[in-house]
Order: structure tokens, then C-alpha cells, then sequence
């Protein structure tokens, strides 16, 4: 989902981060690193609560599904920033799930700006690969309730996909953006 990662500054090989301190609009989710943001939680109680009032109602589940849905999806994105930080040599400080976004912060080596890159990518990567997913649940059940999860979890990864990729802000493609630029800037100086 829409996030940002926390990076570590320009500098030495062995850059530390000290205090990198998670935001304050979040608390611990089963560990200190993964965190769940205010919002997450707010949208999550509100549609828990959802089938109690709308119980006779056949679309009372429709609320907690979209929001579960939105959570999982935040989950696989962030997580993938996560594993590619961490396959790439940084300590993964934290990662929090926010209500339509998320943040991974992570810490250590060098300023390298293709790596930076291949991290802010690694989000994207895998809501196109849950897009995918979900095309493939849909075509395998045809006609079902799981077919439709299914098209809703491909429409929102989709949509993911692309803010993500929008090059402005602190979204995963401006930051890809800066990666390669900063290294076409270092190869041309070179």
C-alpha cells in the first residue's frame, strides 16, 4: 500500500541509526518490529463490529472482509520491503500497518542508491504478484464467493500497485525514481 520507508542517511560503510524509533500512532502487533497504526486498528474494530449491527443483513461480513482484505494486502507489500532490505544487508528496524498504508523502516550500510531502489520496488513487486494471484483464484472458481473475493483482492492490489508506482511524495516509485537517478548521477561523475 501507499507507505514510505525509513532509510538510513548518506554515509559511511557501517551507518548506524540510533533512536530510529517507531511512530507514535502505533503499537506492537505479536512483536515489537511489526506494528499495527492507529488507523489499521480503528478501521479493524469499526468493522468488527460491523455484522453485529447490519446481522440480518447478507452483506454484514462485507465490511470486516474489505478491511481484512486491505490489511493482508498492506502485510504482503510492507513485508516485501522488509525481505528485500533485509536480503540486501539492513536491519530491518520496524514495519508498521497503517489504515491505506504502511512504512518499513530500516537501518545500516552505506548509502547504495540501486539497493534503495530494489527495495522500494520490492513493494510494488508483490502487489502486482497478488494481483495475479487473485486473476488466478477468480479464473479457478468462476461463479463463486471466493471468485468474487477474489476481484475485489485483484482490484484493490491493482489499484495499490499503481499509487505505489506514481512517482510523487514518498511513494515506493518516487523513491525508485531517486534510487536510479542517484546512481546514474554517481556513474556519470565517475
Amino acid at each position: 500500500m501507499l507507505g514510505r520507508m525509513a532509510e538510513t542517511p548518506p554515509g559511511g560503510a557501517d551507518d548506524r541509526v540510533t533512536g530510529l524509533r517507531p511512530p507514535r500512532w502505533s503499537f506492537p502487533l505479536f512483536t515489537p518490529r511489526l506494528r499495527v497504526g492507529v488507523g489499521m486498528a480503528l478501521a479493524l474494530a469499526v468493522a468488527a463490529v460491523a455484522p453485529l449491527v447490519l446481522a440480518p443483513r447478507p452483506a454484514a461480513w462485507l465490511p470486516l472482509a474489505l478491511v481484512v482484505g486491505v490489511a493482508l494486502s498492506n502485510l504482503v507489500h510492507e513485508a516485501a520491503h522488509a525481505w528485500a532490505a533485509s536480503r540486501l544487508g539492513y536491519e530491518v528496524a520496524w514495519v508498521v500497518l497503517g489504515g491505506l498504508s504502511g512504512v518499513t523502516a530500516y537501518v545500516g550500510r552505506g548509502d547504495r542508491p540501486l539497493e534503495r531502489a530494489a527495495v522500494a520496488l520490492a513493494g510494488p513487486a508483490a502487489s502486482a504478484a497478488l494481483v495475479l494471484v487473485c486473476a488466478g483464484l477468480r479464473a479457478v472458481a468462476p461463479g463463486t464467493a471466493l471468485a468474487m473475493a477474489a476481484e475485489v483482492g485483484a482490484g484493490l492490489n491493482a489499484l495499490s500497485l499503481v499509487a505505489n508506482l506514481v512517482p510523487v511524495g514518498g511513494t515506493d516509485g518516487a523513491r525508485l525514481v531517486l534510487g536510479l537517478a542517484e546512481h546514474r548521477r554517481r556513474r556519470a561523475a565517475t
